[in-house]
């Protein structure tokens, strides 16, 4: 049945539609928002299992109803009408008209060997609608740059009053990775958020919602690969974290290519300089005049060791004795040794250098 509203109090409101004898009661079942069957009571009684409506801007209502199987009638004529309760079930409001069903049963006889069937049915009943989330107002082409606004409309019967978070998403028409931005307050959210982070949306006492989001690609995300084909849909979330995916749409993306980044070589001679100077125990600013320093350390050590200063060779194994000496615990004892001497008789020279000018 399907009933007209107007002007409906804020709170809770429960609805119902049920057969009227001619004593006055009620007979029958109504369906309630999950689906269930609520048996009809006295006006006075219990109105809470009936439908339950909270939007107070919901101007039409269907109900389903029944007679039901443990109903005992007598074929004749009854008033269907409908009520809507308050939220205590005090208060009551009938509709302001109704209409009549005849019901006419026919009973089974001692000798008919046929199955009673009824003559006439009085049950009208409607289907629910069924589930749905679908976006529209997709553009077919944008640039990498671009935002655009995107329609969104979900009908989710079995869900009113459900929050759910909301994100678009893009991928390569042949990939299976996604990306992308979408506008939330006045800052953009990364397709890999966690979807509390998302757009927050709730339906309403229907299982309803409809409205847009803005988007556009997040063309800095690895999964961006320039111009060409991709495809576009929107991403739903319960409290959960449960993901179903809308409707998707083809859409060309136009803009510049990814970036890759190469490092840039390291000189090799660099790194073994400043190995070599860690190693002589120098820091890193005396670490440019080490090569110098082995070139005359080569030239002593190719004296010392009778080995031609000529020969390339003959330098290459003077530079490796070197080094092998420079890795020896004693070889700083030595050096120190070595300048002390050097440094005495130094000192010897000039004074004989003085006495013949004297």
């Amino acid at each position: 049945m399907s009933l007209n509203i107007t002007s409906l109090p804020s709170g809770d409101s429960y609805f119902r539609v049920a057969f009227q004898k001619d004593d006055g009661s009620y007979f029958g079942y109504v369906m309630d928002n999950s689906g269930g069957w609520t048996p009809i009571q006295s006006l006075s009684g219990d109105c809470t299992g009936y439908y339950k409506l909270s939007d107070t801007s919901v101007t039409s209502l269907t109900l389903k109803f029944k007679i039901g199987d443990n109903a005992t009638i007598n074929n004749g004529t009854y008033k269907l009408k409908a009520h809507r309760f308050t939220s205590t079930c005090k208060t009551y409001y009938e509709a302001t008209n109704n209409t009549s069903y005849t019901i006419t049963t026919s009973m089974p006889t001692p000798t008919s060997t046929t199955n009673p069937s009824p003559t006439t049915s009085a049950t009208p009943s409607t289907t629910p609608a069924s589930s749905s989330f679908t976006i529209s107002n997709v553009q077919a082409n944008i640039n990498s740059n671009q935002s655009f606004t995107v329609n969104i409309s979900l009908v989710l019967p079995s869900n009113p009053d459900t929050s759910y978070y909301l994100k678009g998403a893009f991928k390569k028409s042949d990939g299976t990775r996604y990306f992308g931005l979408t506008k939330k307050d006045s800052n953009w959210i990364g397709y890999g958020e966690d979807y509390p982070g998302q757009n927050k949306i709730a339906t309403n006492s229907n299982g309803s919602w409809s409205g847009t989001l803005e988007v556009k690609p997040d063309i800095y995300d690895s999964d961006y690969k320039g111009t060409g084909a991709y495809i576009f849909k929107v991403g739903r979330y319960t409290q959960g974290g449960s993901l179903t995916w809308s409707n998707e749409t083809n859409i060309t993306i136009t803009g510049p290519q990814p970036v890759t980044v190469t490092p840039s070589p390291t000189t090799t001679s660099k790194i073994q300089t400043a190995s070599t100077s860690s190693v002589l125990g120098t820091d890193s600013d005396s670490a440019a005049s080490s090569d110098y320093s082995d070139q005359t350390s080569v030239s002593a050590l190719n004296a010392s060791l009778g080995i031609s200063t000529s020969s390339a060779t003959a330098t290459a194994e003077a530079f490796e004795k070197l080094n092998e000496r420079k890795s020896s615990p004693n070889f700083l004892l030595i050096g120190s040794g070595v300048i002390i001497i050097t440094g005495v008789v130094g000192w010897h020279l000039r004074r004989i250098r003085n006495r013949v000018k004297l």
